[in-house]
């Protein structure tokens, strides 16, 4: 451990704040999973917040996540069986084309949702968009 983290945190510095402003420093924290004053510490020493969830929540999202998945799962079932039924007769339609291409973007947007709520992080995920190919 740091030196910094060893010491026994002794001294108290009290502030007055609003009702609305003490709430929601008290959301803040409880988003990030951290006491208030682990939050207002980070916040007053320029210090990253720390990222900290309780067990019963991290439960709650992974399944929640396995939910998603189980879903996200049958509908790859269903589009494959499309492509298969597509190499076979060698043929697409076009609506059924758009309605694919459509499926995907829904998708990508999807599984960025979950990324979204199970890291609180909303930078895009995956790889770049590959331009699309012509026939």
């Amino acid at each position: 451990m740091k030196e910094k983290e060893k010491a026994k945190r002794k001294v108290v510095i009290a502030t007055k704040l609003t009702e609305e402003e003490a709430r929601k420093v008290r959301e803040i924290a409880e988003a990030k999973g951290i006491t208030v004053s682990d939050f207002v510490r980070s916040r007053l020493l320029d210090l990253p917040i720390p990222d900290r969830i309780s067990p019963e929540r991290l439960a709650k999202k992974l399944e929640e996540f396995r939910k998603l998945l189980y879903e996200v799962n049958k509908i790859g079932v269903n589009i494959n069986q499309i492509a298969r039924y597509c190499n076979k007769y060698r043929e697409v339609d076009c609506e059924v084309l758009a309605q694919l291409i459509e499926i995907r973007r829904e998708l990508k947007a999807l599984v960025q949702t979950a990324y979204e709520g199970l890291t609180g992080d909303n930078r895009q995920t995956g790889r770049e968009e590959l331009p699309e190919r012509e026939s």
